[in-house]
């Protein structure tokens, strides 16, 4: 050095430069071993974690995947490593309750918004950069860049593919699939971008949303798929019942044993119970600080408003359907709402609409002529048991004026699901 001072030859270790390990080029081994230890590392620490499901998806993109990301295009990886990496994800993930070891690879990198998880793939993100990196690289106007050997430095070029491309190819084989597509292909006609509200705000623990993710994938270990699928010997019947085939529908929303008491309890009564707990707050009534802690009264009353839940109404003359969940008297406008949730499987949302208008038609008009209102209204509040709703929820949600979302409802449904097929299928 000028002032007589000598420089330290450099370690065969080698050196960090923008934490890359160098020498006398780039220690590609060295660096690819750091960093599937280090990804790994922060994987397994956030799987740990209390984190819901949304957010373990997130830390895991944020966290985890940049540190691949950082040397993506520089490093040398090839794609048996990062298909490696991506299955050790999987694995760990599983391992820790946040995702079914047969639900659908492809979804889980399909973004939250299309009915996926939202992972960010190792292999995916590698692609990704690579192809911003070949782009940036070819349009650059720097002379130490256009006097670069483009094609020497991205030798993994022929693996880069936008993210477009990537996420288009993961739905297009999550959707073709036979058994895993199976969901998308019988709900797409009556089902609204709403239904996928649960999973973008990802609020649902991790063994939660794999096990409801798991159900939609028509993967969860039915007798129906172990003897029409894995070809064991076994009766296919349901284990409750008896009477049908073991499906995911029957188990969640068909099975009559299971009707009375966790479909209408576990289930039905919570969705409802989000509504009257809303319409305490509005009416200002009592009520607790949680919805799930709201223990609803049989009658509510005041100058203003009064709510029934669970209220047979006497008529003139007799009525097969006379009982809705919740009733709302307006006094002062005198209107009246006639409230009625209800859970179906996924396929049959639109008709269950249709169905809950029709059977309280007659009860309408007898509560318009025997109170004298100038307005009944039927509002059926129709949530699939995996989470669908129909094009038509947001209208019946906007008619109660409570600043309920279809989250807010999708969560109670889709807790009670869980709960059923863990009961059933004997899932912990």
């Amino acid at each position: 050095m000028p002032d007589g001072a000598m420089m330290r030859n450099v370690e065969e270790s080698g050196y960090k430069y923008l934490g890359v390990l160098e020498v006398d080029g780039i220690k590609h081994d060295q660096m690819k071993d750091q960093v599937k230890k280090e990804y790994t590392r922060r994987v397994r620490n956030i799987l740990k974690s209390k984190l819901n499901g949304g957010n373990i998806i997130s830390a895991i993109n944020s966290r985890a995947v940049s540190v691949v990301r950082y040397g993506a295009g520089i490093i040398k990886w090839t794609k048996n490593e990062l298909e490696e990496m991506d299955r050790k994800t999987r694995k760990l993930m599983t391992m820790y309750g946040a995702q079914h070891p047969k639900a659908d690879v492809d979804r889980l990198y399909l973004k939250r918004y299309d009915g996926g998880r939202g992972l960010l793939g190792v292999e995916d993100c590698v692609q990704a950069e690579v192809n911003s990196l070949d782009k940036y690289l070819r349009a650059s106007e720097e002379n130490m860049l256009k006097e670069v050997n483009i094609s020497s430095i991205l030798e993994n070029k022929k693996h880069g593919q936008s993210r477009e491309d990537i996420q288009k190819s993961h739905k297009e084989r999550y959707e073709n699939k036979g058994l895993h597509g199976q969901f998308h292909k019988a709900t797409e006609k009556v089902k609204s971008n709403k239904s996928w509200d649960w999973l973008r705000k990802g609020y649902l623990k991790k063994e939660t949303e794999s096990t409801i993710i798991a159900a939609q994938d028509q993967a969860l270990c039915t007798a129906n798929l172990r003897k029409r699928v894995y070809g064991e010997d076994i009766d296919s019947s349901c284990r409750v019942c008896g009477n049908a085939e073991e499906t995911v529908a029957h188990v969640v929303s068909e099975c009559q044993k299971l009707a009375q008491k966790e479909y209408k309890e576990v289930r039905h009564d919570n969705v409802a119970k989000v509504i009257h707990w809303k319409l305490c707050e509005k009416w200002g009534f009592e009520k607790s600080d949680k919805w799930y802690t709201h223990k609803p009264e049989k009658v509510l009353e005041s100058d203003e408003c009064k709510i029934l839940w669970d209220f047979p109404i006497q008529t003139d003359k007799t009525l097969e359907h006379n009982r809705p969940d919740i009733t709302v008297i307006e006094k002062n406008s005198k209107t009246c709402l006639l409230i009625d949730p209800a859970c179906p499987f996924d396929t049959r949302i639109e008709r269950k609409e249709e169905e809950k208008c029709n059977n309280y038609c007659d009860l309408k008009y007898e509560i318009a002529r025997m109170w004298r209102m100038k307005e009944v209204e039927v509002i059926p509040v129709v949530v699939g048991a995996l989470g669908s709703v129909t094009k038509d929820f947001e209208k019946w949600i906007q008619k109660l004026d409570l600043g309920i979302t279809a989250e807010m409802i999708q969560k109670p449904c889709l807790l009670g699901t869980a709960r059923i097929i863990r009961k059933v299928l004997d899932m912990k």
